[in-house]
């Protein structure tokens, strides 16, 4: 008997702190009324591999590829700094939080994800990787304009440290998605 294919990401998570501080920007950002669908606080983390529907059967062997791609390595400070949206320009459909601190550290983690995976017969990632937070999902651009003119005023948030990589399962809901840890892995120091 074949079991359910399990949605599946690889992720760092945020703090609760943090997520705090995020939800009062956030918050700032709904008073412009846009019609975006806004990331729900617990949900609040940074991808570092979307793997989409893996069979039941293959989520060992990602969790061997992950610890293998997280051992030996050190834990590492990230702060959030500047706005920004995809695509850039007239109709934004995502908006995010960019890395003032941390990106480069951040972007190697997840190449080393990317590659262990890759050896285990995942598909590599074929966008280059851009570490951001997403914020929310524009669903229409009713009122987009004044959201995005209230990112600019930025945000300013203390920097926390990467101690750990969680694969995530992924359960989509009409109320949302809702977001399991299936395995963590701590970095080191």
């Amino acid at each position: 008997m074949m079991s359910e294919p399990v949605r599946t990401f690889i992720a760092v998570c945020i703090p609760s702190a943090l997520r705090r501080d995020l939800e009062e920007f956030t918050n700032r950002l709904r008073r412009s009324r846009a019609d975006v669908k806004w990331v729900r606080l617990e949900n609040m983390h940074l991808t570092l591999k979307f793997l989409g529907n893996v069979a039941a059967d293959r989520l060992q062997p990602v969790f061997r590829a992950v610890e293998r791609a997280v051992s030996g390595r050190r834990s590492f400070d990230i702060q959030f700094g500047g706005c920004g949206t995809f695509p850039g320009g007239g109709h934004p459909r995502v908006l995010w939080v960019g890395l003032r601190q941390g990106a480069e550290s951040l972007r190697d983690l997840a190449a080393a994800v990317d590659e262990s995976l890759a050896a285990e017969g995942f598909e590599r990632e074929r966008r280059p990787f851009s570490a951001h937070l997403t914020l929310g999902r524009v669903r229409s651009q009713q009122g987009i304009k004044a959201c995005v003119e209230a990112m600019q005023t930025g945000i300013e948030l203390e920097p926390f440290r990467v101690k750990e990589v969680t694969i995530f399962r992924s359960d989509l809901h009409p109320s949302g998605p809702k977001y399991t840890p299936l395995h963590s892995i701590q970095l080191e120091g």
